[in-house]
């Protein structure tokens, strides 16, 4: 199952509810915790006193830590932001692209 960007609310109601497509993506939710869902939107169809009406049925599951933890090494491998990890001690753990080209290779061992 491919995992995607999810679309705007306002999109799931060409995508799910008109074209009735199953949606499957990952959203971040952020609050006092952030929470990463892979969320599934189904088309459902409810019968009512005026005719069907499709509906946006979501479910989600927390996205595992692990599939987390290397979406966010990606993300930060790729940033153009300079970022450095260090020891207590000051000894380099590892740097990303961007910081490795600016302060140069030497400095990651």
């Amino acid at each position: 199952v491919e995992r995607n960007r999810c679309l705007p609310l306002s999109l799931w109601h060409g995508k799910v509810q008109q074209q009735q497509q199953r949606l499957h993506c990952r959203q971040t939710f952020y609050g006092k915790t952030t929470v990463a869902l892979d969320l599934v939107i189904n088309p459902l169809r409810v019968a009512t006193a005026h005719g069907v009406k499709v509906l946006c049925l979501v479910v989600g599951k927390p996205a595992t830590n692990e599939t987390e933890n290397l979406r966010s090494n990606e993300l930060l491998q790729a940033s153009k932001v300079m970022m450095m990890l260090f020891t207590p001690s000051g000894d380099l753990i590892t740097a990303n692209i961007a910081a490795r080209v600016y302060y140069s290779m030497a400095l990651v061992k």
